[in-house]
C-alpha cells in the first residue's frame, strides 16, 4: 500500500512539472524562423560553458528556456541563463551538487522543491503527501534539467512577482524568510554577499545574445 501511494504522488508530480511541456508543445513544431534564432543563440550559449552536453540535450534545455520566457511574463531569457550560469558555478552540469545538497541547473534544494511543487495544497494536504515523497525521488526530479528548469523557474517567478525583481533574486539565493529579515533590518542596503551575487547575475545578463 505504501509503494502505490508513492507511485500516485510520483505521478501526480510528473503531471504537474509536466503539463508545461504538453501545453506549449505546439511551440516546437510552428517552424518560426524568430523562435529558432532564439533557441540556436541559447544553445550556443550553453555550449561556451558544457560542450560536453549533447546537441539534443542542449536543444531540449534551450527550448525549455526559452518556452519559460515566453511563458512567465517577469523572466526572460537572458536572466534565466545568466541564473543557471552562476548558480552551476559556470558549468550548466544537470548533475551538479551543492555543498549544501541544492541540485541541477538552478541549484534548488529538495525542501524547496517540494515546497513549489505542493504550493496549492492546503497544509494538511501537503503534510500527508510530504511523507510519501522522499528526498531520493526528488533528487532524481531535480537531476532532470528540464524538471529541474519548470521548478526553478516557477519559483524564481513567484519570488521576483511577491518581492520584485532584486528582493526576488536575492530571496532565491539567500531564502525568502531571511531576506525578508535583511530588508526589515537593512532597508534598501543588502550584504556584501547578496549585493556581489546581483552584480554577478547582471554582469552574466550582459554576457548573453
Amino acid at each position: 500500500m505504501k509503494k502505490r501511494n508513492k507511485r500516485t504522488v510520483f505521478a501526480s508530480l510528473l503531471c504537474v512539472v509536466l503539463l508545461p511541456y504538453f501545453f506549449y508543445q505546439e511551440l516546437s513544431c510552428t517552424g518560426d524562423e524568430a523562435i529558432n534564432t532564439e533557441i540556436e543563440k541559447i544553445m550556443v550559449y550553453i555550449e561556451r560553458y558544457n560542450p560536453q552536453m549533447s546537441n539534443s540535450l542542449r536543444f531540449q534545455v534551450a527550448q525549455e528556456i526559452y518556452r519559460t520566457a515566453s511563458r512567465d511574463q517577469n523572466l526572460t531569457i537572458p536572466l534565466l541563463c545568466a541564473l543557471i550560469t552562476h548558480e552551476s558555478a559556470r558549468t550548466w552540469d544537470p548533475k551538479i551538487i551543492s555543498p549544501a545538497g541544492a541540485v541541477g541547473l538552478m541549484q534548488i534544494l529538495p525542501s524547496t522543491a517540494r515546497e513549489v511543487l505542493f504550493y496549492s495544497l492546503s497544509d494538511q494536504e501537503r503534510e500527508e503527501r510530504s511523507k510519501d515523497l522522499s528526498n531520493i525521488v526528488l533528487h532524481q526530479i531535480l537531476s532532470d534539467p528540464i524538471l529541474n528548469i519548470r521548478i526553478g523557474s516557477r519559483y524564481l517567478s513567484y519570488l521576483i512577482d511577491r518581492n520584485g525583481l532584486m528582493q526576488g533574486l536575492i530571496a532565491y539565493y539567500m531564502g525568502e524568510s531571511r531576506t525578508k529579515i535583511l530588508v526589515e533590518v537593512m532597508g534598501e542596503r543588502f550584504p556584501l554577499e547578496a549585493e556581489r551575487y546581483l552584480s554577478s547575475i547582471f554582469q552574466l545578463c550582459k554576457d548573453i545574445p
